[in-house]
């Protein structure tokens, strides 16, 4: 990872502590640790780094090998895209469809609108 940019006037070198970071974003970070934890306890080897990495983002442990493999097929963006965007993104139509299904009384008489 890299980054580059510029800056006007001197650095000010600020140490994070355990107090500057705000507490909601620590307790998201244990959530997706404990969720990162569950899926490996439950799929082991590989197939749980990349299950993991697909719903958490945490990509550390896919090999070399397997990363390159999904470079060379055109699939590393799935993993580069963290799992709670992917969650957002399903959310978002999942409750669109039902919300426009839910308007039409017609359909939503005759078919479960929820399933």
């Amino acid at each position: 990872m890299g980054a580059n940019g510029f800056l006007l006037g001197r650095a000010d070198i600020v140490p994070v502590t355990a107090t500057t970071r705000p507490a909601i974003l620590v307790a998201i970070a244990n959530i997706r640790q404990q969720l990162t934890l569950r899926i490996l306890r439950n799929i082991k080897g590989e197939p749980g780094d990349i299950a993991a990495s697909l719903i958490t983002g945490q990509r550390d442990g896919i090999s070399d090998t397997t990363n390159n493999a999904m470079r060379l097929s055109g699939l590393s963006h799935i993993l580069s895209i963290s799992g709670f965007h992917m969650a957002l993104v399903a959310a978002t139509i999942i409750g669109s469809l039902r919300a426009i299904l839910a308007l039409l009384p017609g359909f939503s008489a005759r078919y479960p609108v929820k399933k």
